[in-house]
């Protein structure tokens, strides 16, 4: 497949995958996506409210 490596070591087995994102389909675009908020689904979190008071804030917005 056109963009993607698979990278094997000394004995051939395969250890990685390198994906070129340029070369892809949105497709797997959406799934290294997910899978990066897999990732960080125990980070914290700040409700959304609260992240744009601080951002109009931080802008000189009030509202």
């Amino acid at each position: 497949m056109k963009g993607v490596q698979f990278l094997v070591d000394e004995n051939w087995e395969t250890t990685s995958l390198l994906i070129d994102v340029h070369e892809v389909s949105e497709e797997w675009q959406d799934f290294i996506d997910g899978i990066i908020a897999e990732s960080r689904k125990d980070e914290p979190t700040t409700p959304w409210k609260d992240f744009e008071a601080e951002l109009d804030k931080k802008n000189g917005l009030h509202t």
